[in-house]
């Protein structure tokens, strides 16, 4: 028998939903949800700043369907642009625009902040093993 409160399971779910909310409430300021300030970062990140669409699914662990619809949500605001490969017209490749590259930094930095206001209580030493534990776990479910 297992006691819901004592498990890191249920306790990482609820700060994730606490942390999610803050960071939404945050980026409603820009018209944009996590999902979609995570799929502009990751573009970012890219080479060229362009990724295929099934390459943006398995970076953000998303279904197909829930990276089409975020990508048509962004396309629709300018942030993105999407079109065939020269090869492969089936293969939709996924370019941010200079506008979703502004919309991206100025996330980036929300984000930044609600993070560091919701670690603001670890000092310097306790963020760098949360951050190393955090990492080790992560790669223990890839």
């Amino acid at each position: 028998m297992y006691s819901k409160q004592n498990l890191n399971i249920v306790l990482m779910k609820k700060i994730q939903n606490e942390m999610s909310k803050k960071i939404n409430n945050a980026l409603k300021k820009r018209e944009l949800t996590m999902p979609q300030a995570e799929l502009l970062a990751e573009l970012m990140e890219s080479e060229q700043n362009k990724m295929t669409l099934k390459e943006l699914e398995k970076s953000l662990h998303l279904s197909q369907p829930v990276t089409s619809e975020i990508v048509t949500r962004l396309e629709n605001k300018g942030y993105v642009e999407t079109f065939g490969n020269e090869q492969d017209k089936r293969i939709k490749v996924v370019k941010i625009t200079k506008l979703g590259q502004r919309q991206a930094k100025v996330a980036g930095k929300y984000i930044e902040n609600v993070e560091r206001k919701m670690l603001f209580c670890l000092t310097k030493n306790e963020r760098k093993n949360f951050d190393e534990l955090l990492q080790k776990v992560w790669e223990t479910l890839e």
